[in-house]
């Protein structure tokens, strides 16, 4: 909880230092992200998490970044396109950055990946998304605080999900 309240506040900070500070928060959003999958992952594995690894993820900046601007444009493109293709591609691009992380892929080898694992199971997976959407709102709804406990709950739902998918496969944690 302590690290959601910190990436909150570097989040909130980036964002008020007018179009410097959102590009910044644009660089460091998924690897902040992909941090919480590293502790996440961690804790399946029953090891001990330290700090330092919820910024693990900027090992894997540049793929994340790249990631991050193209699934970012194609599902923008998709939502313009009568909304229904941007949120296919955003299910189907759920675990592309767990992918880049995990299993070290290229940002355009895990968004294939995870669209071709996902799409038979889609519905499926736009069911889970919306649960969790549903999870975080109710977090909301508690004048935000509730965000703190259901952030970090989506985050572990989540990296149980690519588990038991794709299985973990990298020996860092």
């Amino acid at each position: 909880m302590g690290f959601c309240l910190l990436n909150l506040l570097i989040q909130a900070l980036l964002n008020s230092l007018s179009y410097v500070g959102a590009v910044v928060s644009i660089a460091v959003t998924s690897p902040l992200f992909m941090g919480n999958f590293i502790v996440s992952a961690k804790l399946l594995q029953g090891k001990t998490p330290e700090f330092r690894d919820f910024f693990a993820g900027f090992q894997y900046l540049l793929p994340l970044m790249l990631l991050s601007l193209v699934a970012g444009l194609f599902i923008g493109i998709g939502t313009l396109l009568l909304i229904i293709p941007g949120v296919y591609l955003a299910v189907a691009y759920m675990f592309a950055s767990y992918l880049v992380v995990d299993r070290r892929l290229d940002f355009w080898p895990a968004m294939e990946l995870s669209r071709h694992t996902l799409n038979p199971r889609w519905f499926g997976f736009f069911a889970f998304m919306l649960l969790l959407v549903l999870l975080n709102l109710a977090g909301a709804l508690l004048l935000g605080v509730g965000l703190l406990v259901t952030i970090p709950v989506s985050f572990c739902a989540v990296t149980v999900a690519y588990a038991e998918i794709f299985g973990l496969q990298s020996k860092e944690y």
